[in-house]
């Protein structure tokens, strides 16, 4: 990590044709991106941001390398898979209800800052509680057991029986 203010161009000037940078020091930098990263700003959003925030206008090569720098978290730059597996599991036992599915569980490590990846938090917890998955996320019944019935949809109206192909019966 380069020290504070230290970022410089590639020319031998210091300069090249987009003109001087004024970079706030990596500290700043860093929870300022760690907060556009819990928004789940996108790079481009990110850059509108720091253009707003602090007046840099840097291009997409740039704010990845900076980001990188400054070790902003990111579901590509993963942790050990004991570490993600620890942290979905305590999740999933602070849920008593076993009520949620894998995006929330995924939502409330990217709101800590520890960005997991919703397909390692599916099988982490396929092997902690199957049965818990299943009532958080009845789409995936099909997937583990028998899928959902499909009938028809009735009302007590007269003449409003409808089936879910849209025909009358």
């Amino acid at each position: 990590m380069k020290p504070d203010n230290e970022r410089t161009t590639s020319s031998l000037q210091g300069r090249n044709q987009w003109g001087d940078k004024a970079y706030p020091p990596d500290d700043v930098l860093r929870e300022a991106l760690c907060e556009y990263s819990k928004r789940e700003d996108n790079n481009p959003k990110r850059l509108e941001a720091l253009a707003k925030d602090f007046g840099l206008q840097i291009g997409l090569t740039k704010l990845t390398q900076i980001q990188k720098d400054v070790n902003i978290p990111s579901v590509r730059r993963r942790m050990s898979p004991e570490e993600e597996a620890s942290l979905v599991t305590h999740h999933v036992n602070k849920d008593t209800g076993q009520a949620n599915d894998p995006r929330a569980i995924a939502d409330m490590l990217r709101l800590e800052g520890k960005p997991v990846p919703r397909a390692h938090i599916r099988g982490t917890m396929l092997d902690i509680c199957p049965a818990g998955l299943k009532s958080g996320s009845p789409a995936l019944d099909g997937l583990l057991g028998s899928p959902l019935p499909l009938s028809e949809l009735r009302t007590r109206l007269p003449a409003m029986d409808i089936l879910s192909s849209g025909a009358r019966p």
